[in-house]
């Protein structure tokens, strides 16, 4: 009878798993009325269609030549709980004046309708790039010319999706995690962990980048004190791929402060020319 009763509590609990995951893993947040309040006067709000619904992303010009397509394109993806609009904190130190800035949000977030999950965020974050070339009125591959990312937590994950499909040649990652398998496995441990959906594997994802394009360049910041995401996930990501990722810890930072921390290294780091020419494997970044 103990057993049957064991057996019975273990299924209950692998059903809830199963059907609600997703609540557990996502947190969408809405924005409120007067969120135009916030935006910069240059912000351009950019509406465009996706298999969930009407999305919507914020595009940043460059301050140099704004109505000219940017010879540098950064794309931010946020965390779990974040808004694109949230990276406007930091618009003094991680938006330089002469590169161009992509905002996204993902599915339900936003103002974007539909659910955020695997597929709808990948469909998702394409379209706005898609969209963001027709706005400009040119052809993606040249916005792809110097095209990087930079996602925080959940955004590591979202980025690199992103960067499977499109030629990277900078991504800096806050915080990111190994895979969401191993993120479950930690949480309610296995068998129960490959009840997951989302199968999020930015080790996967970072060797397919590396591989096609050897001279990217990444930079993976993680706090010490992260008691989300452990530090080792991040450590290990960057021990992978040593000759591509420049791994950059900090002293005391837990996992929603790396972006404060690190805001200053960030705004170095995306003004800099990390790329060479060389044949040399060793003098492909700066990792200083």
């Amino acid at each position: 009878m103990l057993v049957i009763i064991i057996l019975g509590l273990f299924l209950a609990v692998a059903i809830f798993l199963f059907f609600y995951q997703r609540r557990m893993i996502y947190f969408p947040r809405r924005y409120e009325p007067s969120y135009k309040l916030g935006l910069p006067p240059e912000a351009i709000e950019i509406e465009y269609r996706a298999s969930s619904g009407r999305q919507v992303c914020f595009y940043i010009p460059p301050k140099t030549n704004p109505s000219a397509p940017p010879q540098s394109l950064w794309i931010f993806f946020g965390g779990n709980a974040s808004l694109a609009l949230d990276w406007l904190v930091y618009q003094d130190t991680i938006f330089p004046p002469s590169l161009g800035i992509l905002l996204v949000d993902y599915p339900g977030y936003g103002l974007c309708e539909g659910k955020p999950e695997y597929k709808t965020i990948g469909e998702s974050s394409d379209a706005a790039f898609q969209t963001l070339a027709q706005y400009l009125k040119v052809e993606p591959k040249i916005l792809e010319q110097d095209l990087n990312i930079l996602g925080h937590s959940l955004g590591t994950a979202a980025s690199l999706q992103f960067a499977e499909k499109h030629p990277v040649k900078k991504a800096i990652l806050l915080a990111p995690f190994s895979s969401l398998l191993d993120m479950a496995r930690q949480t309610v441990g296995w068998p129960l962990c490959h009840l997951l959906l989302d199968r999020y594997d930015n080790v996967r994802a970072l060797g397919r980048i590396v591989s096609t394009n050897p001279y990217s360049v990444i930079h993976i910041f993680h706090g010490k004190a992260d008691d989300m995401v452990p530090f080792s996930m991040g450590k290990n990501l960057a021990d992978l791929y040593p000759d591509n990722v420049a791994f950059h810890p900090h002293e005391g930072v837990d996992h929603n402060f790396i972006i404060e921390a690190a805001a200053d290294k960030i705004g170095e780091i995306m003004m800099r020319v990390d790329i060479s020419k060389s044949n040399d494997q060793k003098t492909r970044i700066n990792v200083q």
